[in-house]
């Protein structure tokens, strides 16, 4: 009777291993797929080249060397960032940027010397991708720098510090 009793109790352990065991792979596989899905979310439209030209080509509100400046419509500004040159890529700066452009309210570019850029949207709707960094020539950091500073307007009192 201790040999049943004993089986017993081994085939439920077994039974019980196998069901934690089917359990754990059913999270695993729906966590895997979560994760893909967060990953592979497009990019919000707004921070895509062709995005930020359309927002840039009106002007913009740009700081460097500490100095706020407006650049108006027709500066050039779209031309010097060369946005058709730019990737995204998974590298990111690790220094200060050069050059930062407010776009609106939690929305930004910033240029770094090396050839990095990040740009970012903290409005994305939830099913895109509202940050990226994009690799860029080498120089663009440095020609819209001093394109700010040639051709910008400065301006003392920004409605938004950044």
């Amino acid at each position: 009777m201790k040999e049943d009793s004993m089986e017993k109790e081994v085939r439920r352990g077994v039974r019980f291993n196998k069901i934690a065991l089917a359990v754990l792979a059913l999270l695993a596989v729906v966590g895997a797929w979560g994760l893909l899905s967060w990953f592979s979310r497009p990019l919000d439209n707004s921070i895509t080249p062709d995005g930020l030209a359309q927002h840039l080509t009106d002007g913009a509100l740009g700081k460097t060397g500490g100095v706020y400046y407006v650049l108006d419509s027709g500066s050039g500004l779209v031309d010097a960032l060369d946005l058709q040159a730019w990737t995204i890529t998974q590298e990111e700066a690790e220094d200060e940027p050069l050059v930062v452009f407010r776009l609106w309210e939690d929305c930004e570019l910033a240029l770094y010397e090396g050839g990095l850029a990040y740009a970012w949207n903290g409005y994305a709707s939830s099913d895109t991708t509202g940050a990226v960094w994009y690799t860029i020539p080498e120089d663009t950091a440095q020609t819209v720098a001093s394109l700010l500073e040639t051709d910008g307007q400065i301006e003392t009192s920004p409605g938004v510090r950044f």
